[in-house]
């Protein structure tokens, strides 16, 4: 069944040559599209946040922060709705181990045991308390670095999958300049000693990354998690008092003072903040997610499954499907909703042979004439020349 597109908005082809007409439910025929998109499904319009020309540097919201740095996104789009001197470099101290734990899921096996360690026993600052020579099962260990921000669980963490705390760090590190982090740097799996710095900015990037990871955020939405034969309890106070709060991740050190990492989900719609030094962190981060889940009302221009049938040359038949495998929901605020335009792009014509879930055409939806979203069409199937 083909999907409704929201009502509110215009629906257009993007024109790289003459094309058909794009009707309201979202079918459009005989769209070009010269180049075939990337073969993956991606909701989001590029890696980076997106600060879009028209928003100034004081944004107008019904809040203030005590944050010497924050900011507030929508994880959909990457879309700044909030921020303070969110480009300036501090110590991140505990929240590097949202860090610690996105880059270990890249190693580990949900069957691996941890031997701690003993440059690992005893590491100075909140712990799990575990033992040199003690085995935890990979699971246990993730919950004593993201429930009680153990420092020796992130050094053991760091040696099970790399050997060196420094050779994590650098993995680390990598990670970082994959996702965009061009403002980061990072020393060492837990934060101690304040030689790991980020920007809030550069920590959103980082959250909105981890929340797509669906074992990370297994573990960070977890109010009691087992370490051991022991049940603990999540640092993190605001998955009790936020309605929808499903993470991430505190931290402090003297010199960086109170540093809180939050993400929160209602009805689809998914923000996150980041303050960084700040005295009222909690009721900071509650006033941002009410104001954004207050004025920001998801929109849904693609629901998963929407279709479109593009004519196929030289194939084994005249039409192929493309699919939207995610569907696209954008936040919006009401006013926004009625300057939005949503482009659905698709070839012209597609010549065989044809790859399965590639993609070849693309959802976009643009406010006042800027990319803020995009969903690509993939292939439902192949299709193989016809002999």
């Amino acid at each position: 069944m083909r999907a409704k597109t929201w009502g509110c908005v215009f629906l257009s082809a993007m024109l790289l040559t003459p094309c058909a007409r794009a009707s309201f439910d979202g079918h459009v025929e005989n769209c070009p599209l010269r180049l075939a998109m990337p073969q993956h499904s991606c909701p989001f319009a590029s890696a980076a946040l997106v600060r879009l020309a028209g928003e100034h540097a004081i944004f107008n919201t019904s809040f203030s922060t005590n944050a010497e740095s924050a900011v507030l996104i929508d994880a959909a789009t990457g879309r700044v709705l909030y921020e303070k001197d969110a480009d300036r470099v501090m110590p991140i101290a505990s929240t590097t181990k949202i860090m610690t734990a996105l880059t270990a899921l890249e190693y580990v096996s949900p069957d691996d045991i941890v031997t701690i360690p003993d440059e690992a026993a005893g590491t100075e600052g909140s712990s799990m308390y575990a033992k040199a020579g003690q085995t935890y099962p990979v699971g246990d260990i993730l919950n004593g670095l993201m429930l009680l921000s153990g420092n020796d669980a992130a050094a053991a963490l760091a040696i099970h999958c790399a050997g060196s705390v420094e050779d994590f760090a650098a993995a680390m590190n990598r990670k970082a300049a994959e996702l965009g982090m061009t403002n980061t740097v990072f020393k060492n799996p837990h934060g101690l000693w304040d030689e790991n710095f980020s920007t809030a900015r550069d920590m959103a990037l980082l959250a909105r990354a981890a929340m797509t990871n669906e074992e990370f955020k297994k573990i960070v939405k977890q109010k009691y998690g087992v370490v051991g034969d022991i049940s603990v309890r999540n640092h993190n106070r605001l998955l009790w008092t936020l309605p929808g709060c499903d993470g991430l991740k505190t931290g402090f050190t003297k010199l960086a003072g109170r540093c809180l990492v939050s993400s929160a989900e209602r009805e689809g719609a998914r923000f996150v903040a980041v303050t960084l030094k700040d005295s009222n962190d909690w009721a900071d981060h509650t006033k941002m997610h009410e104001y954004a889940f207050a004025e920001y009302k998801p929109r849904v221009f693609c629901e998963p499954g929407y279709f479109c049938d593009v004519n196929v040359m030289f194939g084994a038949k005249s039409q192929l499907r493309l699919v939207s495998p995610q569907g696209l929901t954008v936040p919006l605020t009401d006013g926004e909703a009625r300057r939005v335009t949503v482009k659905v792009t698709v070839p012209r014509y597609l010549c065989a042979p044809i790859v399965g879930g590639r993609g070849y055409g693309e959802i976009s939806v643009w406010l006042d004439g800027e990319l803020l979203a995009r969903t690509v069409l993939v292939a439902e199937k192949a299709m193989a020349i016809d002999n």
